[in-house]
């Protein structure tokens, strides 16, 4: 029973986790990839900022690794689903402009 109470409230969390992104999408769109992902940083440095184990640095910062190396691997999986969710129908006709089947 622990476990569906988990999986449910991981559900819920993912639930709520892309409803935000949904949000911030569109205050993306249409800026250069370099702005992007200037603001993509500043966002990940504040989320590791509030990070902190209280009056130790080493394990705060030991933490924050642990947490950006997650995030680092989660975005790698996510990388060939958005791929083709968000960006390959975008391009629909353009491999075929460029000949070159990408």
């Amino acid at each position: 029973m622990k476990n569906t109470v988990d999986m449910e409230k991981a559900d819920r969390k993912s639930v709520v986790a892309l409803r935000i992104a949904e949000k911030a999408r569109p205050l993306f769109a249409g800026h250069p990839p370099d702005i992007q992902g200037a603001a993509i940083c500043d966002l990940i440095a504040i989320y590791l900022a509030g990070h902190i184990v209280p009056k130790n640095p080493e394990q705060t910062a030991k933490a924050r690794e642990v947490v950006l190396q997650t995030m680092v691997r989660t975005v790698r999986e996510l990388i060939p689903y958005m791929e083709q969710v968000y960006i390959k129908p975008k391009l629909e006709g353009w491999n075929e402009q460029r000949g070159d089947g990408w």
